[in-house]
């Protein structure tokens, strides 16, 4: 599993179209890919209900239970 992170502090610097957009070629390459989406904000968590598709996979979480998340991920198939 390779896991990637887009972080800065700053708002509005592209976090979370980077991310999605990385996302989607991933998927089409064949990768199975899950966001988690930290950002208050849900910016990734709102793309994904607009896209209507559930893939990429996109889960909002709580940064207390990143590590959770991340050691579940294979029951997800990620």
């Amino acid at each position: 599993m390779r896991i990637w992170s887009f972080v800065q502090q700053k708002g509005g610097s592209g976090k979370s179209t980077i991310c999605t957009n990385l996302a989607v070629c991933g998927e089409s390459e064949g990768e199975t890919v899950l966001i988690i989406d930290l950002d208050p904000q849900c910016s990734a968590t709102l793309w994904h209900s607009e896209r209507g598709t559930n893939k990429p996979l996109v889960l909002d979480g709580q940064p207390d239970k990143l590590t959770d998340i991340i050691a579940s991920a294979s029951t997800l198939g990620v």
